[in-house]
C-alpha cells in the first residue's frame, strides 16, 4: 500500500540515490524545506524480505524518534510495496522537546524549591557552596605551588 498523496499536494522528487552510502544527499533536501512539510521517501530494495525488515527499522526509529506523522496515518511512518518501502512523515521542529525541556527543567525547579521546607533549602544550598568551595581549592592548589621555589 502506498500513502495516498492528499488532495492539494503535489510529489516533487527532491533528490536521488543509487547507494546507502548517498544517503547524505537527503538531509539538506529536507532542511530546505518549510516546517510540517509531508515528506515522502522510496527506498527500492533487493528482495521483499529487505523491504520488510527496511520498514520495520524504519518505523521503531521514527516511533522512538516521535517524528511526526501524517495526519491521515496517525503512528504509521512505512508501507510496503513489492521491493519498496514508503517512509511518509511531516518534517516537524526538532529543537521542540529540547526547548521545552529547557524551560520545564527550571520551572518544576522552582516549584519544587517553593515547596521544600526551609531547612531542606539551608542543606541543599550548604552542599553546593561545599562544592564550590572545593573546587577553587583544587584550583588554586596548583598555583600556590608553583609559587614557592
Amino acid at each position: 500500500m502506498v500513502p495516498a498523496i492528499p488532495v492539494g499536494y503535489s510529489a516533487r522528487l527532491l533528490a536521488s540515490a543509487t547507494d546507502i552510502t548517498e544517503m547524505s544527499f537527503f538531509y539538506p533536501a529536507e532542511a530546505a524545506q518549510a516546517e510540517y512539510t509531508r515528506m515522502l521517501l522510496r527506498l527500492d530494495c533487493s528482495s521483499a524480505d529487505d523491504a520488510s525488515s527496511a520498514g520495520e527499522t524504519i518505523q521503531n526509529g521514527c516511533l522512538a524518534q516521535g517524528i511526526p506523522s501524517w495526519p491521515e496515518y496517525p503512528g504509521q511512518y512505512t508501507f510496503l510495496e513489492k521491493s519498496s518501502v514508503y517512509v511518509a512523515w511531516m518534517k516537524g521542529f526538532p529543537w521542540l522537546p529540547i526547548i521545552a525541556g529547557l524551560i520545564l527543567v527550571p520551572v518544576v525547579g522552582m516549584v519544587l524549591w517553593a515547596l521544600m521546607p526551609e531547612s531542606l533549602q539551608n542543606l541543599i544550598s550548604l552542599v553546593i557552596m561545599m562544592f564550590v568551595m572545593m573546587l577553587t581549592m583544587r584550583m588554586m592548589a596548583p598555583m600556590l605551588k608553583g609559587g614557592e621555589k
